[in-house]
């Protein structure tokens, strides 16, 4: 089971789910190609995963829950029903049931090893401590965050750099929670807006999100007098538009494309300051060490604003030698 973030599955115990599959893809084993794949819902956030599907020349089944769309832009689906999961495991029960063949055996092994191999490295490669030496990452924000949130405090990430490490980063086995994300060609409207109707209906929230995405939605802070929940939002300040930086973009020379303001639009708004206008307190996490301690004193307050500073030059360059040293790492016997 390759679990997307937003699916809600991973932590799950009664749940063999591999959360790294968007590294492990970076360069795929021939020993995972499955030759049946069981789709549950629309498209995850992973390209690679994607690509994945896209080549391979498993059957494929999608199921999704009353939704009748085609939500296969892939065109490789052998058929599609929106019946739901239940009805269709149903319907292939009619016959006599049999054990897992061993070349089935054998894929699940593949893919279990290679998820525990990948799963240990990352735990080294993005270690904070102790002693917490080394300044922010967002990888490493998103691992260890993942650990640390309370079990079932729900999860909203907004679109572009957040769910994209979350699904690769985050720790698969943390608690399970609520996990909600805004897909789309408008992904990052209405981010603040967005929590705060999910904290006012679920009771409490917790946003991780960028810092263009929460300056998109800048009149979301106008809920705070009247929000009956609780919601802690963590911005990643990292000067603008990260995901760019993580594309073939910049050229060289550098004087060749105005890279800052044609792609990551840093904004001259101090966080701080807005947060201050709408009567929201906030604090700086200053480093990875005071992550638990600050993070305690934000889900304390009915409303509150966590700012990491990350440098997005560096962490792009960081995510892709992670991708090239995950493949070692997971192919690696």
């Amino acid at each position: 089971m390759l679990a997307d973030p937003l699916s809600g599955l991973r932590g799950q115990a009664q749940l063999r789910c591999v959360g790294g599959y968007d590294l492990l893809l970076e360069s795929p084993d021939a020993d995972l190609a499955p030759s049946q794949v069981l789709r549950l819902g629309s498209l995850p956030t992973s390209r690679r995963l994607e690509r994945w599907l896209a080549g391979l020349e498993a059957e494929q089944v999608l199921v999704s829950e009353g939704d009748p769309r085609p939500l296969d832009p892939l065109a490789v689906v052998k058929a599609q029903t929106a019946a739901g999961v239940q009805a269709w495991v149903a319907c292939q029960l009619d016959g006599p049931s049999a054990a897992p063949s061993a070349a089935a055996c054998r894929l699940a092994t593949s893919w279990r090893d290679a998820e525990a191999r990948l799963q240990v490295w990352l735990d080294q490669a993005l270690s904070m401590g102790p002693p917490f030496t080394g300044a922010w990452t967002e990888p490493a924000l998103a691992r260890h965050l993942s650990r640390l949130l309370p079990p079932g405090l729900p999860l909203m990430l907004a679109n572009s750099s957040p769910v994209r490490d979350w699904e690769t980063f985050a720790d698969p086995a943390a608690p399970p929670r609520p996990m909600v994300g805004f897909r789309g060609a408008s992904g990052i409207d209405g981010t603040i807006s967005e929590a705060c109707g999910l904290a006012e209906a679920l009771g409490s929230c917790f946003l991780l999100t960028g810092d263009l995405a929460l300056l998109h939605d800048a009149n979301g802070w106008l809920w705070r007098p009247q929000l009956r929940g609780r919601l802690t939002v963590l911005v990643i300040d990292n000067g603008g538009g990260g995901i760019f930086e993580q594309l073939p973009i910049r050229t060289e020379p550098a004087e060749l494309l105005d890279f800052d303001r044609l792609f990551a639009m840093p904004q001259p708004v101090d966080p701080f300051a807005l947060a201050q206008a709408h009567g929201v307190p906030a604090r700086l996490i200053a480093s990875p060490a005071a992550l638990p301690g600050d993070l305690a004193w934000a889900l304390a307050e009915p409303f509150s604003l966590l700012v990491v500073r990350t440098d997005r030059r560096h962490d792009a360059e960081l995510r892709r030698r992670l991708r090239t040293m995950a493949a070692l790492a997971s192919a690696s016997r």
